[in-house]
């Protein structure tokens, strides 16, 4: 109950429930950006039944892939005791432990579903006084890491692009790396994502929320789009950088980490990447939902780049750095930064 869940609760549910800490929200948000990363860890942990005394005998996964509500749906549908651990299911008896109760007769359909459900709970043998625990099953200890969940990800996802690992490089907080990870392979819920799952129908509502021009694709929103553009100018142009738009996300931070700045420049230069593309995802979310004005955009720019306060977690030298605070660029201070310039890419286009 520490952090505001339910302690017969073994993973977080979506939505966030209103009483949960911070912590948890920051651990629920990584779900809210990839349905699919939530799945991989779910599907990674699996309930060791003992007494029974933490899993809910219908709702948790603890006999099969899925849970018995799944499995049988219509005796799930019958059921007196959806809500009940399976320690408080049964009783000792002459006819097992077992004791399932239901609101009508059953149908001949259910009977036999029911039959078939007794066979595999004639195998369990549940054991007194012991607690119920998780295991992470994809490491051989079976204790959960990040690290461990790291590299599993990583294998299952082989084929990605070299440049997703750089993202990886604590310049900025955990959801902020999630975040730019899953813009990286467009798959933020930007407006054309959600069409594509069929969250949205109507074609007009997929535009742009701040220019209103076109489609909101990740790309659209996070690079091309007239205002995230200038907001991109703006940061190129405080450190004395040129430079073309590239056509999607991934050249983009590919070619963001392409420099030859050193020490506290890199990490500057480096940590406004994610400064950058978190600022303009929330200043979105500011347009959409609270109805900010669009100059919201620059505002932000200012308050997480500009005036350095993102960087100082993990940067400590930035907050005492002057050009920071006297808002000098880093060219009048460093003089003209050592950029590795990028091949020229035929593919890539200027932006308007």
């Amino acid at each position: 109950m520490k952090y505001g869940l339910d302690n017969r609760d073994w993973l977080p549910q979506l939505p966030v429930p209103s009483r949960s800490s911070t912590v948890w929200k920051d651990i629920y948000s990584v779900g809210n950006i990839s349905s699919e990363f939530r799945k991989f860890l779910y599907d990674g942990f699996k309930i060791e039944v003992k007494s029974g005394n933490l899993t809910k005998f219908w709702e948790h996964k603890w006999l099969g892939e899925t849970p018995l509500s799944s499995q049988y749906p219509r005796l799930y549908a019958a059921s007196l005791q959806k809500d009940t651990r399976i320690v408080d299911i049964g009783q000792s008896s002459t006819l097992g432990w077992w004791s399932l109760n239901f609101r009508w007769d059953l149908f001949d359909r259910e009977k036999a579903s029911l039959l078939q459900l007794q066979h595999k709970l004639a195998e369990i043998n549940l054991v007194r006084d012991l607690d119920d625990r998780l295991l992470w099953t994809k490491d051989k200890s079976n204790s959960f890491s990040v690290g461990s969940a790291y590299t599993k990800w990583e294998e299952l996802n082989c084929n990605e692009d070299s440049n997703l690992h750089r993202i990886w490089k604590n310049l900025s907080p955990p959801k902020v790396e999630v975040f730019v990870w899953m813009a990286a392979q467009g798959k933020i819920a930007s407006r054309s994502v959600l069409a594509s799952r069929g969250l949205i129908f109507d074609e007009g509502a997929q535009e742009c929320p701040l220019c209103a021009e076109t489609c909101e694709t990740p790309r659209h929103l996070l690079l091309h789009c007239r205002f995230s553009w200038e907001v991109w100018t703006g940061i190129l142009r405080w450190w004395g950088v040129l430079w073309i738009c590239p056509p999607t996300i991934m050249d983009f931070i590919a070619i963001w980490f392409n420099n030859s700045f050193k020490n506290l420049e890199k990490k500057c230069w480096e940590s406004i990447l994610f400064a950058g593309l978190w600022s303009i995802w929330t200043a979105r979310n500011e347009v959409i939902f609270s109805n900010k004005h669009i100059k919201r955009v620059l505002r932000w720019f200012q308050e997480y780049v500009m005036w350095g306060r993102y960087s100082r977690a993990n940067c400590q030298q930035v907050g005492s750095h002057y050009w920071l605070q006297e808002w000098k660029t880093p060219y009048e201070v460093l003089g003209p930064p050592t950029w590795s310039k990028p091949k020229k890419d035929p593919n890539m286009v200027p932006c308007h």
